[in-house]
């Protein structure tokens, strides 16, 4: 039985990597967990990948790509609140609302955003 306070290796090292702004590579270790799991906490895996997929898109210069993956990512975290196997789902939700306002700041914009306003997500390794 999983704890509440485990996670999948690979979700650890899809945080790691999002952190760093790897978001390509993220997506990759967290679609592996996020397709073995099968319990409600695969939908905020799904969201973190989903946001990170909408930076890599922004960072190509796909803006509509983005918006609709960040927009993806906000349908699939709405249910979940406070701590959640030690996400904070209110810092992701503000996170994903962020990228979102990105998006209507940039719908006229061309060529590449090089700077996102990109927050760490926290794991809180002591639960």
């Amino acid at each position: 039985m999983k704890f509440d306070n485990e996670l999948p290796a690979e979700v650890v090292k899809g945080i790691e990597l999002f952190n760093k702004g790897s978001f390509f590579d993220a997506h990759e270790m967290l679609e592996i967990a996020w397709k073995k799991e099968d319990q409600d906490i695969r939908l905020v895996y799904q969201a973190i990948l989903q946001l990170g997929v909408g930076y890599y898109h922004l960072q190509n210069g796909n803006i509509k790509g983005a918006g609709h993956l960040f927009e993806k990512s906000k349908r699939n975290i709405t249910g979940f609140s406070g701590h959640y196997h030690r996400f904070d789902i209110k810092s992701i939700k503000s996170q994903i609302d962020e990228a979102i306002c990105l998006i209507d700041n940039q719908q006229n914009a061309t060529g590449k955003i090089n700077k996102l306003p990109l927050h760490i997500i926290q794991l809180d390794m002591e639960k």
